[in-house]
Formats: structure tokens, sequence, C-alpha cells
């Protein structure tokens, strides 16, 4: 069996590129989990860049920030140290 391509489009994490999670995504957008679960499986979001189990997944800011630049901003404001 033919290994699967590699996701060209994946974003490797650089310094300042945190992991965001699906809690994360949706204490932003005032949404439940549940909801970006949802809007994840429907394609409304993209690929996770990471998964790490059946609980634990999500993706790096910087990808989060070529879906939706303003989300984006939101959350660094919100994990700023």
């Amino acid at each position: 069996m033919p290994a699967a391509p590699a996701d060209t489009n994946r974003i490797p994490a650089p310094e300042n590129n945190p992991f965001i999670n699906a809690a994360d995504l949706a204490r932003v957008l005032r949404v439940g989990v549940p909801t970006i679960k949802n809007h994840h499986t429907c394609g409304r979001l993209p690929p996770y860049d990471v998964v790490l189990g059946t609980k634990a997944s999500g993706w790096w800011l910087e990808t989060l920030r070529q879906w939706n630049p303003s989300v984006a901003q939101r959350l660094a404001q919100e994990i700023a140290p």
C-alpha cells in the first residue's frame, strides 16, 4: 500500500507559534468546544496541525492566522504573557 501523501500545507512549529486547542479557539469565538469540533468536521476550520490521540488536537497560531487573521490576532492577545 502506498504511503499517504505529505500535507504540504501544514506549518511547522517555529518559535513564537503557540499551540491552540479547540478550547482556546472556542473561548475567543465565544462558542462551545462541540461547536468548534463540528465546524472542524464540516471543513469550516483548517485541518489540525497536531493530533495527539483522541483528546488532544489543535493548530499552530500561524495556521489560524492564514485561515482568519482577526481571530488569530485575538488569540495572540489572549495568550500573550
